[in-house]
């Protein structure tokens, strides 16, 4: 969960926002269908992609937050959630009102296919340094991922796909249509601690949440907390 610098109205400083659920979302009944868009003659159609979203102006007066760096808004919604900090010093939490529903593809792997990142090098912070360095980049590359998230302010989570908030170096979050939510796990795997040591890692977790980019048996993500240390660990 990353604690971000951000403002409830638009500036100089805070430019690149995440949206507020539309009037004409339909949710879908389950996470791997795509959601519906309610039509002005009462027919639906599929929800628009990322790319059709952004070029339309539909989102325009949708805004929740604005952040401060172009690539936060991206990060909130790969993680789902997030801690605000507001210029007066306040902190909000925002969490997940709605998804549209299509296939989540993996821009970061995009990067290192195409050069732009050593595979050895990749994590959260190369990736958002190389978009620092290229912001004329950014919209091209997320618009290669049609999924696109709705936020809501939210408070005590960030929270799972059974409803309740996850816990660090506890949950995980699974492909549902093969595990079953909330059994316990052993997750055995490389990591690194917050000094980038590499190390064996195994441990006792809890299958509670989901995640559009998690669609493979012996595939799943370890939550591993608050902040920065857990954002250098992740």
């Amino acid at each position: 969960t990353p604690i971000l610098k951000a403002s409830r109205v638009a500036s100089a400083q805070y430019r690149y926002p995440i949206y507020k659920i539309p009037a004409d979302f339909i949710k879908p009944t389950n996470d791997k269908e795509i959601a519906q868009q309610r039509l002005s003659d009462g027919g639906t159609r599929p929800y628009p992609t990322r790319s059709e979203l952004e070029a339309s102006g539909a989102l325009k007066g949708l805004e929740l937050l604005y952040f401060s760096e172009p690539y936060d808004p991206y990060v909130v919604e790969v993680q789902g959630s997030a801690k605000a900090t507001l210029p007066d010093g306040t902190q909000v939490e925002v969490g997940v009102a709605g998804i549209n529903g299509h296939p989540y593809h993996p821009i970061a792997q995009d990067l290192v296919s195409e050069g732009k990142i050593r595979k050895e090098e990749l994590s959260l912070a190369s990736v958002r340094a190389y978009f620092r360095a290229h912001p004329n980049e950014l919209t091209t590359y997320t618009n290669r991922n049609p999924r696109f998230v709705f936020f809501t302010h939210s408070k005590g989570g960030p929270f799972g796909s059974l409803g309740q908030p996850v816990t660090t170096d506890v949950s995980v979050a699974t492909d549902k249509s093969i595990f079953p939510p909330g059994a316990p796990c052993l997750a055995a795997t490389t990591t690194s601690d917050a000094n980038g040591r590499r190390g064996s890692y195994a441990a006792l977790r809890l299958d509670q949440d989901t995640g559009g980019g998690i669609r493979a048996a012996g595939r799943c993500d370890l939550y591993m907390g608050v902040g920065d240390t857990a954002e250098q660990r992740a």
